[in-house]
């Protein structure tokens, strides 16, 4: 089936704009797969982290689908029955403790897992319909990547069905270049572009998936120049492009507002985004996340829940079509945008 194309102009204008640039940039058709396990690749994913203990009821999962998200990042041996709650209301999970744990959430130190440790795991498993991805790790240096690939190839040989799940640094993340010291080297290599680069070289998955919140760090040119990086090398080597947003702050007395939420989403997709993941929904880390952890709503969820619903109107269309350039217009003299 013939592609189409969405070409893209960014400038400094609202998001209704960016919108428009979008709509008036798209050509013809193309469809992915549905995979048996629910996950359908046609249809544009919004999701989160985390979901964890405070919301592991029947009425906080309906209150997940009813805020317009697609999936979440569980832990499955946990509560058995959550996946039971998210296929109710068809939902997908990422498994965070379905294949080994990578590493120590409090020491931050890595493991050494292995292959057959991965099969063993894979082994264990029982198929859920509301399984679709299983995570292999969070934020790799380049220096995993050859692990890393290996355990995405070895685990889609064994289970087809599932995509391994993995999402990359920001661009903010100290490199070879930067880092304070060697111990300090998050991406390890010298630039973001090396490190896009080589996880295509070295990782066989069909997308690129990686994080960053721009008001975290008030970096919202780096924002763009992370969305121009990553897209291009999905352009160049077909994949997809993911990203994980900014929907909580690091400080307790402020709240993002619609339209930092629809800044970041509205311009991931002039870069050609398919799937947008809001950290956090449950406490993952900062404040003022979605629910708080008692497991009640914060103003965040009516405004994560608007947000959303626009972009499942906008990318009915949006999703039938394919990005193949996305242009800046009016950046002229602006070091990031050459």
């Amino acid at each position: 089936m013939k592609r189409g194309v969405r070409k893209v102009a960014m400038r400094r204008m609202d998001v209704i704009r960016i919108c428009l640039v979008l709509a008036l940039g798209m050509a013809s058709s193309s469809v992915w797969a549905v995979l048996p396990s629910g996950l359908d690749r046609s249809r544009f994913l919004i999701g989160a982290y985390h979901f964890r203990k405070m919301a592991h009821t029947e009425q906080h999962v309906k209150d997940f689908a009813d805020c317009g998200m697609d999936y979440a990042i569980v832990l499955w041996k946990k509560n058995p029955q959550l996946l039971d709650w998210f296929a109710k209301y068809k939902l997908g999970a990422v498994l965070w403790d379905a294949l080994p744990e990578y590493w120590d959430l409090q020491t931050r130190k890595r493991f050494n897992i292995g292959i057959d440790e991965c099969d063993k795991a894979l082994a264990q498993y029982v198929p859920h319909p509301a399984v679709w991805f299983y995570n292999i790790i969070d934020e790799p240096s380049t220096r995993e990547y050859q692990l890393v690939g290996e355990i995405a190839a070895r685990s889609q040989k064994l289970d087809p069905v599932h995509t391994p799940h993995v999402c990359l640094y920001p661009s903010y993340a100290f490199s070879t270049s930067n880092a304070p010291s060697k111990a300090k080297d998050q991406l390890g290599a010298k630039d973001y572009e090396t490190y896009i680069a080589e996880y295509c070289e070295k990782v066989p998955l069909d997308y690129i998936h990686y994080d960053f919140y721009p008001y975290a760090l008030e970096k919202i040119g780096d924002w763009y120049e992370a969305l121009r990086i990553v897209s291009d090398a999905c352009h160049r080597t077909g994949r997809s492009l993911w990203v994980t947003a900014q929907a909580n702050s690091t400080l307790k007395t402020v709240f993002m507002s619609e339209n930092q939420l629809r800044f970041q989403a509205y311009s991931a997709l002039a870069f050609g985004c398919e799937c947008i993941n809001w950290a956090c929904y449950t406490f993952g880390w900062w404040e003022n996340n979605i629910i708080d952890e008692q497991g009640n709503k914060t103003v965040m969820y009516d405004r994560v829940k608007k947000v959303n619903f626009e972009l499942k109107t906008l990318t009915t269309p949006y999703m039938r079509y394919r990005n193949t350039q996305t242009h800046f217009v009016g950046f002229a003299g602006t070091e990031w945008a050459k």
